[in-house]
């Protein structure tokens, strides 16, 4: 399979995906998201495949949402909205599906939907450069879809501290804070996500499978329902006149004038 957003390599069971639009600082342009949803899905039904292992080329993971589609997307009707969501679910929901555990390596800033990425793995490994941002408040609006995974790695009131402050914090708080499992050197990123895809590739898939089941088993809501809702909320603030001032002020640099409308 041919990429034009990815790189992908593949040897003895392990999977190792890299965000490659460095130009656009890997945020999840459209057709960035569909390559990925499709090599998830992919790669999820490939048994000989044990383990994936994710992280961008350049010196940033991701920076989250592509901002250039959502000044169009605040032209769009709450019924294209909807349609447009599912594009964005659809990749949570295939890292929601897999049987298989998804390890992340952040190799520099993680912003937004980057950060929900990282928190949506089973595993994630942060360089000691990297950081980490959830920005959206800052645009007039909230991390909808992502909200249920932060919630779920950092706890409650860390995760809403984070969503109302747009705070930044060093790989050594998001170790603190629960989102990452472990800090390395820059140069030694790579070769821990390897030695990690190693250890997996090792284990019975069946006792993988369903140790990933009963981590998703024990969530405290129901997963589907969660992202559904929060896609809702999401249609709300989409259609705000806010979230077009906070577009605006972020590209004219200059400070927003919310009316709460």
């Amino acid at each position: 399979m041919d990429y034009n957003y990815l790189i992908y390599e593949e040897k003895e069971g392990i999977g190792f995906i890299k965000l490659n639009n460095p130009r656009q600082r890997n945020c999840f342009t459209d057709e960035l998201n569909d390559e990925l949803v499709a090599l998830l899905r992919y790669l999820n039904e490939r048994d000989e495949v044990k383990v994936i292992l994710l992280t961008a080329v350049g010196e940033v993971f991701s920076a989250g949402a592509d901002l250039k589609a959502f000044e169009k997307d605040t032209e769009l009707s709450p019924a294209q909205h909807y349609l447009r969501l599912r594009n964005s679910l659809d990749l949570y929901k295939s890292i929601n599906a897999l049987h298989k555990p998804l390890i992340i390596g952040v190799n520099g800033s993680a912003y937004g939907g980057g950060v929900g990425l990282v928190a949506a793995a089973h595993l994630a490994v942060a360089a000691d450069n990297a950081v980490f941002r959830l920005t959206e408040i800052n645009l007039g609006l909230a991390p909808f879809v992502i909200y249920p995974f932060i919630r779920e790695a950092l706890g409650s009131k860390k995760a809403l501290e984070l969503m109302l402050t747009a705070e930044r914090f060093n790989a050594v708080q998001a170790l603190e804070f629960g989102l990452v499992n472990k800090v390395v050197p820059l140069a030694d990123l790579e070769s821990t996500l390897w030695a990690y895809g190693e250890r997996f590739a090792r284990l019975s898939s069946l006792s993988v499978d369903l140790a990933l089941k009963i981590h998703n088993f024990n969530r405290e809501v129901d997963f589907d329902k969660m992202v559904e809702t929060m896609g809702v909320y999401r249609i709300i603030a989409f259609t705000s006149k806010d979230l077009k001032e906070g577009i605006n002020s972020f590209l004219e640099k200059r400070p927003a004038n919310f009316k709460g409308i």
